[in-house]
């Protein structure tokens, strides 16, 4: 997977969220509060305008090690031990079960307040250190859509590129031939000729360029995959 270079995109993110903002989509939404509302109709550079810590949720203690590395991860040892874990390993008789690697899954919890069900994945029981993979999965609505967006920018995550249609859009390269208004302007447009439950895939990536976010969605629902670079911060 390309390593995306987020300095660059850090002026570029006081003006960018990727809501749906034209007309149809807000119509739609009818379980949202007017607030929400208005900054959907208002589009993405009213939201440049809104500090992002106003939005800002607690998290289990085991999700900010996905987002911040402040927090330390859990091991597979601490998931084990974690009432709100149960291991979901598939066992092969044919195969010695230690080689399993761990595997946790967590009845429906409450993310950027959205339902959800997660999975944590260790790539194998002999690399204990290995950084985990966090998957977390949901119906798709438009709330639910948005309310994810929102939840990823609250957290520090830029968008870095977009893949929509059968197009993709790399914004960092963009950003290096144009200034962010354009940019903005282009991202946009790009989004609004196709409906929220179009098939698409999203990758978000802390500035420090610590911590991805691979989105998918399509109309049967949207995941978001949580892993780990380990790569040095290069703000040049």
């Amino acid at each position: 997977m390309k390593i995306i270079n987020c300095a660059k995109l850090m002026e570029y993110s006081k003006h960018y969220v990727l809501f749906e903002s034209s007309t149809p989509y807000v119509a739609e939404i009818t379980d949202m509060m007017p607030r929400k509302k208005w900054l959907l109709v208002g589009g993405l550079m009213l939201w440049a305008l809104l500090p992002t810590k106003l939005f800002a949720a607690a998290h289990p203690l085991w999700f900010s090690p996905f987002i911040s590395s402040q927090f330390a991860l859990w091991s597979a040892k601490e998931f084990a031990q974690s009432g709100d874990w149960f291991d979901c390993a598939e066992e092969d008789a044919a195969d010695d079960a230690k080689n399993n690697a761990p595997l946790f899954c967590s009845d429906k919890i409450v993310i950027h307040r959205t339902p959800m069900y997660a999975l944590v994945s260790f790539a194998s029981n002999h690399s204990p250190t290995l950084s985990p993979t966090l998957t977390l999965s949901s119906d798709f609505s438009l709330v639910h859509f948005n309310q994810l967006q929102l939840g990823l920018r609250s957290d520090g995550f830029q968008l870095v590129n977009i893949e929509l249609g059968g197009e993709s859009l790399d914004i960092e390269k963009a950003l290096s031939k144009a200034p962010a208004t354009l940019v903005d302007k282009q991202v946009q447009q790009f989004l609004q000729r196709y409906r929220a439950s179009e098939p698409r895939l999203l990758l978000w990536q802390t500035a420090d360029r610590q911590h991805l976010v691979e989105w998918t969605s399509d109309k049967n629902g949207i995941q978001l995959v949580y892993s780990l670079t380990n790569l040095p911060f290069n703000p040049h």
